[in-house]
Order: structure tokens, then sequence, then C-alpha cells
């Protein structure tokens, strides 16, 4: 969730998958009832190529929408149980 200063809010939620579905906006919906007109728009981000409308307020977008995202490096940054390197997770990241 993000808000802004005069309360309004957007929710964000992401996902690994290259489809999306009804279902995969519950969350999102739960908020947007419980926080009313302060709920702007629920975004679910996922690993395919097209804009999708899911409804009043709601859409999915492909994770490229957030800039360029060298997955290799992420996954390789982020593995479980690298020990190899004693940085943390940011230092790995690179530019």
């Amino acid at each position: 969730m993000l808000e802004d200063e005069a309360g309004d809010m957007i929710g964000i939620e992401v996902k690994a998958a290259a489809t999306v579905i009804t279902t995969d906006f519950r969350g999102l919906r739960k908020i947007a009832d419980a926080t009313g007109k302060a709920f702007r728009a629920g975004w679910v981000l996922y690993d395919g190529d097209r804009l999708l409308p899911f409804g009043e307020r709601m859409a999915a977008a492909p994770l490229s929408v957030c800039g360029a995202i060298d997955s290799q490096r992420f996954e390789a940054s982020s593995a479980v149980g690298n020990t190899k390197d004693k940085k943390g997770p940011t230092e790995n990241r690179g530019p």
C-alpha cells in the first residue's frame, strides 16, 4: 500500500506468474472495500506483457512497467543460502 499526505491510497501486489485471474485481486478488493473513496487504484504486477483491466480501479500490468529488470542478476543476488559473499543484499544488487 502506498498512501499520500491526503490519505489517497494505491495498492500494489506482485505476482511471479505469467497469467492473472480475478481472484488475484481478492486482497486488493478487501482493502478497497475497507478504505472506500481513499482507495484510488489496485495494481497486480505480473510476469506477462499486457496491461489488463480487472474492473473499477483495478488492473494488471507487466513487471516491465517498473523499468528494465535484469531478472538473472536479481535471482542470483537474492538466492537463499548464498554463502560465497558475506555482503548484504543491497550491496550485491549492483548499479
